[in-house]
């Protein structure tokens, strides 16, 4: 594990803050689009969003796609920023440059008022948070131990060399009820010079809460501390250094 602290050059790629609902019963999809009314001057490209379903008839081998409206996606221009604002809740993107959490939060909260404001959902049952860390080793590396505290392993008996690897956990704080989804990756070399290592951490937490609750954003505040100690549990200092 490493030490916790601030890093001057973190390797944030993507911040997503996400929260689920129970929408009102009768919410239109017209009243998402309304939305872009209160956020178009900061988001100006706008994206219907849609889920698709695919019935296959195999016996007359064809097929019927049915596409159901979920919301609305909307943009700023420098695409750094995005917002969705969806019958089933809210999720806010924050790509790099990143800069802080409170940022994060800030630009989450407002987007959440606005949405909550107008579609007055029933109940908040879930939120997450998702940082995804694009890590460049220097190469070569020999040793996945000198960077990750959870390293994928090999038998000795069997070739050392990796061409790609994934490995994905699950684990739960029963002290918060916090969960989170820890996922290693790397897909093989691209720049000689850079071993890219994807570190991705998906932290929620189940709940019930009015929408108007200020506990939501200090169960945020929990999941973002739960998400920075995975994040040092699972680098040794020689990874962390690089960031400084």
């Amino acid at each position: 594990m490493a030490r916790a602290r601030h890093l001057r050059n973190a390797p944030i790629r993507e911040a997503l803050v996400d929260i689920a609902v129970t929408a009102k019963p009768g919410t239109e999809l017209e009243a998402l689009e309304r939305l872009h009314e209160q956020v178009g001057a900061e988001f100006p490209h706008k994206r219907e969003l849609r889920t698709a379903e695919v019935e296959l008839d195999l016996t007359h081998e064809t097929n019927r796609i049915t596409k159901t409206p979920l919301g609305y996606m909307f943009r700023t221009a420098d695409r750094q920023k995005v917002v969705q604002f969806r019958f089933n809740g809210l999720t806010f993107n924050w790509l790099k440059p990143y800069t802080h959490w409170n940022d994060v939060r800030r630009y989450a909260q407002k987007m959440w008022r606005i949405y909550a404001g107008a579609l007055k959902p029933e109940k908040v049952t879930r939120l997450a948070l998702r940082y995804i860390n694009q890590i460049e080793l220097p190469v070569p590396v020999r040793d996945f131990g000198e960077y990750l505290a959870a390293q994928p392993n090999i038998p000795a008996a069997l070739p050392q060399s990796v061409a790609n690897f994934l490995t994905r956990v699950t684990i739960y704080d029963e002290s918060t009820a916090c969960g989170a989804v820890i996922t290693q990756v790397y897909e093989g070399l691209v720049n000689p010079k850079v071993f890219p290592l994807i570190l991705d951490i998906d932290a929620s937490k189940a709940v019930s809460l009015p929408a108007s609750a200020e506990e939501i954003w200090e169960i945020f505040d929990q999941l973002r501390d739960f998400k920075n100690r995975i994040f040092f549990e699972s680098l040794t200092e020689d990874a962390v250094r690089l960031f400084e």
